[in-house]
């Protein structure tokens, strides 16, 4: 029985990363952390062209446009922005994992506020077909840059269409954080009772 071992224990006998492994397609020649673009400055106003004192014009009859008149040093900051809140931290993204006419995985990433390399992944499991499924389990394999701790499935079995689901939570260290990316590659299996199929299927993260 899977759940009673080591979440970590074994996965190396899964021979998941024998193959050449699998660069995700989302990398690009610069890392940069999604907080980053949370804070940035506007461009600099242009410059104003210097005013000349003069006698006062004489009355014309026509409105007259006067250049813009520069503002102060103390304008190119807003005291709004000096004494604004902190922005909140970004919502948890959704990416599916995995779906097949009788399973939906669903995994949710989250990012420690206080650690950048703590990342907790949630994966959701939600029953499609109109039979009852069972069995459902999930071995998970990274790299060796890579810290995991998988928990055990919050329920082996999802009723036929039942709008509940099954959750199951892993953490995961990146010692490169800004410099190489999370990939993983998943084990998921499950019984389809009303067949008596099991499914197999491994996909890459």
């Amino acid at each position: 029985n899977n759940q009673d071992k080591s979440p970590v224990d074994g996965f190396d006998a899964l021979g998941l990363f024998n193959d050449t492994p699998v660069q995700s397609a989302s990398q690009t020649a610069s890392v940069s952390s999604p907080l980053d673009d949370i804070f940035g400055f506007g461009a600099s106003s242009a410059p104003s062209q210097p005013t000349a004192f003069a006698p006062a014009p004489a009355p014309v009859s026509a409105p007259s446009f006067m250049p813009p008149v520069s503002s102060g040093p103390a304008d190119l900051f807003s005291m709004n922005d000096i004494f604004a809140s902190p922005s909140a931290p970004p919502a948890a993204k959704d990416y599916v994992a995995f779906e097949d006419a009788n399973l939906l995985v669903t995994f949710k990433f989250e990012r420690d506020p206080m650690d950048k390399s703590m990342h907790k992944i949630t994966a959701v499991y939600k029953n499609k077909s109109s039979s009852k499924l069972d069995g459902i389990n999930m071995q998970v394999s990274v790299k060796k840059y890579l810290k995991l701790q998988l928990f055990s499935v919050s329920s082996p079995s999802l009723e036929a269409y039942s709008p509940n689901t099954v959750t199951q939570e892993m953490k995961i260290t990146n010692s490169q954080e800004g410099q190489s990316e999370i990939i993983l590659r998943a084990r998921i299996t499950y019984n389809h009772v009303a067949s008596g199929n099991k499914a197999v299927e491994t996909i890459v993260c």
